[in-house]
């Protein structure tokens, strides 16, 4: 099942046109024959496609009109080219595209020639048409991603590609964009704002102002995560009650479980930290960690880069998910990993987190780095505006 399919629970649908995203959509169909968004599973990525559709379809955006949308699922398994041709074109078919059968017989086109042959069925056509590709991120054959790229290329007006896709596609866009072949958008543009949000909890019965905003900055705009909001009003004013556990479910089944294991370690090592750097990446993580957390971002794995302090900032419901299994994972040493973090914060100047950390540490020689704590520009001030944080810690190991 489609996991953006959470959004639609409710049996109003869809959940809140947003004219916002459509619009967005909508320039990029007018202007480029491929766009691809990229999101986590839960921001409503085909929601916004079926919204872009309509809007398409009935006139509402003049400049993108287009007479006919197809939509196909990619199925869940690293298929190879020719069965995702045979996939998508058989899915073409039974929707009405009326070259589709003889385009499936065909066979995948592995080479250039092969290649023009289909394209020029595809200048064939006889309108407009949208053409969305959703779960791309299935996709694991080069084939069908140099595939695509030719297509893009080629510019065929009456074709517009749509991708939805969890993670980055391995299609070269930003020299397409470059190009004006494609444009890309990733989560930020289905983010909810406050107002939104507002807007949505009315839309649901919900009038409360207040009640609005704290789902808002508890979800952090996450779609997924402000519908469970709003179908768990009896939670906690901070709404990380029930709502948290069916969220960390769909952490746990749609996005934790597909990493390597390498990439699990490094998650869970780096929770103990609300934001950190790629230097900070590979003290905690060991060599080669930055690289892994830099594609980690780049795959929408619920984690932002804020340029204002260069640093990475995981969503706080998954940094609160990772902070949560830390402790049960085996093959990471946990007092050596808090003795890496309290170094972090150390380097950081944040002398009472890094003081809270040698004391999860706990060793003789933490007892030292501890005193050594009070030797650091700042540090005898520890004792005189956390007397009593300094005296807890220090009673604790020693």
């Amino acid at each position: 099942m489609n996991n953006d399919s959470c959004m639609a629970e409710c049996p109003q649908s869809p959940i809140l046109p947003r004219e916002r995203v459509t619009s967005a959509l909508a320039e990029a169909v007018a202007a480029y024959p491929l766009t691809a968004l990229t999101a986590p599973m839960g921001y409503g990525k085909t929601t916004a496609a079926r919204q872009l559709a309509d809007a398409l379809l009935s006139g509402e955006k003049k400049d993108a009109a287009v007479a006919r949308a197809y939509f196909v699922t990619l199925p869940p398994e690293p298929y190879s080219a020719p069965y995702l041709w045979n996939f998508i074109w058989g899915r073409l078919a039974a929707q009405g595209l009326e070259f589709a059968e003889s385009v499936k017989a065909y066979g995948f086109p592995g080479d250039a020639e092969r290649r023009q042959h289909v394209f020029a069925r595809c200048r064939a056509l006889a309108e407009r048409v949208l053409l969305v590709l959703d779960d791309y991120h299935w996709v694991a054959d080069p084939a069908m991603d140099a595939y695509l790229t030719a297509l893009t290329r080629e510019g065929i007006a009456g074709l517009h590609i749509l991708l939805l896709s969890r993670s980055r596609p391995n299609l070269p866009l930003e020299e397409l964009r470059l190009k004006s072949l494609a444009e890309s958008f990733d989560q930020s543009l289905l983010a909810f704002s406050e107002a939104e949000t507002a807007a949505l909890f009315t839309r649901y019965g919900n009038k409360d102002a207040e009640t609005a905003r704290r789902a808002w900055l508890f979800s952090e705009g996450w779609p997924a995560a402000l519908w469970l909001c709003l179908r768990n009003p009896e939670s906690r004013e901070d709404f990380s009650g029930a709502p948290l556990a069916r969220m960390e479910a769909m952490l746990e089944e749609s996005i934790f479980s597909a990493y390597d294991p390498e990439d699990r370690r490094l998650l869970l090592q780096l929770s103990l930290l609300d934001h950190y750097t790629a230097r900070e990446a590979d003290d905690i993580g060991g060599p080669g960690s930055r690289e892994r957390l830099q594609q980690l971002h780049r795959n929408n794995s619920f984690i932002r880069f804020d340029p204002a302090t260069n640093s990475y900032v995981p969503h706080s419901i998954f940094g609160t998910f990772l902070a949560k299994r830390l402790p049960s994972a085996r093959d990471i040493d946990q007092a050596a990993l808090c003795r890496r973090v309290a170094e972090c914060h150390i380097g950081r100047e944040e002398l009472i987190s890094a003081l809270r950390f040698l004391v999860r540490a706990g060793r003789d020689e933490d007892k030292l780095r501890l005193l050594e704590l009070f030797a650091l520009p700042g540090g005898n001030l520890l004792l005189f505006f956390f007397a009593d944080e300094v005296m807890e810690a220090v009673q604790a190991i020693a």
